[in-house]
């Protein structure tokens, strides 16, 4: 009996309560049967129809929930694979956005700085210009006085033809 009870655990079969097998109401060894004897024959029979079917549709209600929460377990599954794919897309894009912005404000750090530098080198050509400015100023000045103009290639002097 209890080697039933293992195997049908090992099935997934509900057990048999033991109290349920046992036959009440046996006939006598006698012969011959009372008015009454087919009645209760006939409610024995309707019991054990009854218990057959229960245990019929508690073990289709077993392997149902058994399928469903397969089923269950497979679409959750699913979805966390989903779920996980679709985290994964948003943080990569995320950590993109961070990365653009910081290659952004280096850019614009490096524009910032090549101004910077374009001025200060501007800014010295402008010195420089100016002081070779007032030196080449002081150097007409100073070669006013005789016509020898040191930009002249044939030596004719641009303002000769109107002094002359």
């Amino acid at each position: 009996m209890t080697e039933e009870i293992k195997e049908s655990s090992k099935l997934n079969i509900p057990a048999i309560d033991p109290n349920e097998l046992i036959v009440r109401n046996t006939q006598g060894s006698t012969a011959g049967s009372g008015s009454g004897d087919f009645h209760q024959y006939r409610t024995y029979r309707r019991k054990e129809y009854f218990r057959l079917e229960k245990i019929d549709r508690d073990h289709k209600e077993v392997i149902k929930q058994e399928e469903f929460q397969k089923r269950r377990e497979e679409r959750i599954l699913k979805e966390s694979l989903i779920t996980a794919k679709k985290a994964s897309k948003r943080n990569r894009l995320k950590q993109l956005k961070k990365e653009n912005k910081k290659l952004q404000q280096l850019q614009k750090q490096l524009i910032k700085d090549q101004n910077n530098n374009s001025n200060d080198k501007s800014n010295d050509k402008s010195n420089d210009n100016s002081n070779s400015n007032s030196n080449n100023n002081s150097n007409n000045n100073s070669n006013n006085g005789s016509n020898n103009n040191s930009n002249d290639k044939d030596g004719s002097g641009k303002y000769n033809d109107i002094i002359k």
